[in-house]
């Protein structure tokens, strides 16, 4: 049976993390499971969720799976509308049937989750975590036009990222080692099945 591996969002795109945990799902045939979690605010007065936090995760799931078509791995797209995203994050793993939960960060800073949502995960995990550490060098910072983002990603050069280093499973003892993952550089001539569009989903 295929692994399923929950990959959250919240705040901040970042090709390289994006690229360097599609490379690791393609390395162990995993699928990825992508959710963007937004805060939908209760109360009478609440005006709904930000503007700029529904741009940012329509950025984020459209970048992954344009991504995608360079990684020949399955990927499946979340968008989840939540009042309390620690406690989605909590709940996620079990709703979506994934085993363990994929992470990224550079240089000691986390990357597509605000800091103290990645503290919880840290502290009380709801199951496996990964932690990927990818190279510390120029960010890759998307423009405000998704537009011209995707035409560049589709038609401008690919570049092979560095190696990436990646901390096993921090919750089983026996499994904390380290292990690295270098990929080839020839990415021609593989095809890649269609993508599903991203599912809305609303926790309560």
């Amino acid at each position: 049976m295929t692994s399923r591996w929950l990959f959250p969002f919240t705040w901040g795109i970042d090709t390289q993390a994006l690229d360097a945990a599609l490379r690791l799902a393609e390395a162990d045939s995993a699928t990825l499971v992508a959710a963007s979690l937004i805060v939908e605010p209760q109360g009478k007065r609440s005006r709904g969720p930000r503007l700029e936090h529904i741009q940012q995760s329509k950025d984020f799931l459209e970048a992954l799976k344009y991504t995608a078509r360079r990684v020949p791995v399955p990927i499946e797209c979340y968008e989840v509308w939540t009042p309390n995203v620690i406690t989605s994050l909590e709940k996620l793993p079990s709703e979506l049937n994934c085993e363990c939960m994929l992470l990224v960060s550079r240089g000691g800073k986390m990357l597509l989750l605000q800091t103290e949502e990645f503290e919880h995960l840290l502290l009380a995990p709801p199951v496996e975590l990964m932690l990927v550490q990818v190279p510390q060098h120029t960010e890759q910072r998307l423009p405000r036009q998704v537009a011209a983002r995707l035409r560049g990603w589709l038609h401008g050069p690919w570049k092979q990222p560095e190696t990436v280093e990646l901390l096993l499973d921090v919750r089983s003892p026996s499994s904390r080692q380290r292990r690295s993952h270098s990929y080839p550089s020839d990415q021609s001539g593989r095809y890649v099945p269609e993508k599903k569009t991203h599912q809305k989903v609303t926790l309560l």
